[in-house]
């Protein structure tokens, strides 16, 4: 497994860290989350702002537990995380992981209004 799941982007002068979960298999998810986890928490990097993108995934009882836990130990390393592509059933379970996290992750439908937000943190 490798990084190629994250990349950098300037957006309106901010850059901007993505984590990119598109067309991830639901076996995949675990260990893709835990590596890009791993990556920030073993980085040097503070202040990341930081977009996940979900489109199309599904949200399995063992991938909710993963984000729960990987919201907690990225915290420490982020001054904002923001989601694209939550609909429907994630939008609840992603409610339901700021409260146990105590982190607020905010969600838009698409990449480019999750961009624009997290640009004006």
């Amino acid at each position: 497994m490798s990084l190629a799941r994250k990349s950098l982007v300037l957006h309106k002068g901010k850059q901007v860290t993505i984590h990119d979960y598109v067309g991830v298999k639901d076996d995949e998810l675990v260990p893709t989350i835990k590596l890009l986890t791993a990556d920030i928490t073993n980085g040097k990097e503070h202040d990341i702002l930081l977009l996940i993108d979900f489109t199309g995934c599904t949200a399995s009882t063992a991938v909710v537990s993963e984000f729960k836990k990987s919201a907690v130990e990225v915290k420490p390393f982020v001054r904002k995380i923001v989601a694209a592509g939550v609909t429907g059933m994630q939008a609840f379970l992603l409610s339901t992981l700021n409260r146990f996290a105590n982190i607020q992750v905010d969600h838009y439908p698409t990449r480019k209004e999750a961009l624009d937000r997290i640009a004006e943190a």
